[in-house]
């Protein structure tokens, strides 16, 4: 009987590894299903891209060392994510698509077209949102196209709407760093010099590197008043580059206006601690 016992439990382990395997089992993921929109644009080599809108000026990105930049109508970093957005639009799938000439494009947002991009040569045009399912109407090469569009309304947007969030560029280094509490320079590779304070190495390596992580939640036009700024804040980079904010505000949030782009970054107010003051020195461990 205890035999018996024995040989049923184990095969009762048998089945529950055998189906632990099988769940495991990495399985095949299906064949993309559809047509792709523009299979002729290689992400990895466009240089240059453009994005034209009836009544406003044209947007034109560059890539700049491995980076995106917009070029006009205002001079920024772009936001990758939302240029990894726009890259992938050519290798968007339709399940159909349309000889344009049969059909007429005005139902479809495209006469005139929302929005033209183009990524060097090549030429998209986009039309409206589907209310049915929310895809976007496209135009390549005479065909009708109707694509997942994860851009949503941005191809309208205005510039500041692709300027990236971060107030640093990716893997800046700091020189200077001046602020209303505090003016930061570098005497050497690993010295500082602050005048007016004084600090560890441990606190000025805090404060620069929450210089280096800060991204704001959005951005937006900067207000037309700056008469009641609350400072200056100058940050000066290795490459030469020398950025310039203002102090609008710092509660309910943190909001600092690049005065060249004529837009303000909005961050947390728990941030203002971090960016505009050294951080408190570690307490002594008692005796």
């Amino acid at each position: 009987m205890l035999n018996r016992r024995l040989l049923l439990n184990l095969a009762l382990l048998l089945v529950v590894i055998g189906l632990a395997m099988v769940a495991l089992r990495p399985h095949p993921q299906p064949a993309p299903t559809g047509v792709v929109l523009a299979p002729g644009i290689d992400a990895a080599t466009v240089r240059h891209i453009t994005i034209s809108r009836p009544g406003q000026p044209a947007l034109t990105f560059a890539r700049v060392n491995h980076a995106w930049r917009l070029t006009a109508p205002i001079r920024a970093r772009a936001n990758p994510a939302l240029m990894r957005a726009l890259l992938d639009l050519p290798q968007a799938r339709s399940d159909k698509r349309y000889a344009a000439a049969r059909l007429d494009l005005a139902q479809y947002g495209l006469a005139p077209p929302r929005a033209t991009i183009r990524f060097g040569k090549t030429r998209i045009e986009l039309g409206t949102l589907n209310p049915l399912n929310q895809r976007r109407y496209a135009l390549h090469n005479g065909m009708l196209y109707l694509v997942s569009d994860a851009l949503s309304t941005l191809p309208e947007s205005p510039a500041l709407s692709w300027i990236s969030l971060k107030l640093l560029p990716p893997g800046a280094r700091i020189t200077a760093l001046h602020l209303p509490t505090l003016d930061l320079r570098a005497k050497t590779l690993s010295g500082w010099t602050l005048a007016h304070a004084h600090a560890s190495d441990t606190q000025i390596a805090a404060l620069l590197d929450a210089w280096r992580q800060a991204h704001a939640l959005r951005i937006t036009p900067a207000a037309h008043s700056t008469a009641h700024t609350q400072g200056d804040i100058r940050v000066g980079l290795a490459d030469g580059t020398q950025l310039h904010f203002q102090i609008i505000a710092t509660q309910p949030s943190l909001i600092l206006r690049a005065p060249g782009l004529h837009a303000d970054y909005h961050l947390p107010a728990a941030l203002a601690g971090r960016l505009l003051h050294l951080p408190a020195s570690a307490a002594h461990p008692a005796p």
